[in-house]
């Protein structure tokens, strides 16, 4: 069963996260920007499809895409 917004617990202390939109966080938590993280568009060459796989993919080109 999925909880509302309302049946959810809140944290007992937030933080201004440096955001606008984002606004206030839970004080443990901390703020990282995706691109330091994870490689969102890798660069074109840098991904090597092998349509013989069965490895799952996150990401596929479009032009590799038939």
């Amino acid at each position: 069963m999925e909880k509302s917004i309302i049946q959810l617990s809140s944290y007992d202390t937030y933080k201004p996260s440096g955001v606008e939109w984002i606004g206030e966080i839970p004080a443990h938590w901390e703020l990282k920007r995706l691109k330091h993280i994870a490689f969102i568009n890798p660069q074109k060459g840098s991904a090597e499809f092998d349509k013989t796989s069965e490895e799952k993919v996150v990401f596929l080109p479009m032009e590799k895409v038939s």
